[in-house]
């Protein structure tokens, strides 16, 4: 199980529903696809672990969707359940 908590300033869920309509918020999540999976790739290549590749993953997310911070909670490289903020 994996949660993610995204915070942004002025923005509520609401608000980020109602502009899926929009080409530009697809567009959005488009680039967001892509940067994610560069960074999985470069990651994979490199042998990373799951902290170096949210190093680099969490603040393009947090980029890519004007977030002022980012909370993921999942299962670490050892099988734990880690938290990982940005």
């Amino acid at each position: 199980m994996t949660r993610w908590i995204l915070s942004s300033s002025g923005a509520d869920t609401t608000t980020i529903r109602s502009k899926a309509i929009y080409p530009s918020f697809s567009a959005k999540i488009a680039a967001l696809h892509n940067a994610a999976d560069e960074a999985i790739e470069r990651s994979l290549v490199e042998h990373q672990s799951l902290p170096e590749l949210l190093d680099v993953l969490l603040p393009t997310l947090c980029a890519q969707l004007s977030a002022t911070a980012v909370y993921l909670q999942t299962f670490g490289d050892d099988l734990e359940l880690a938290t990982y903020t940005y």
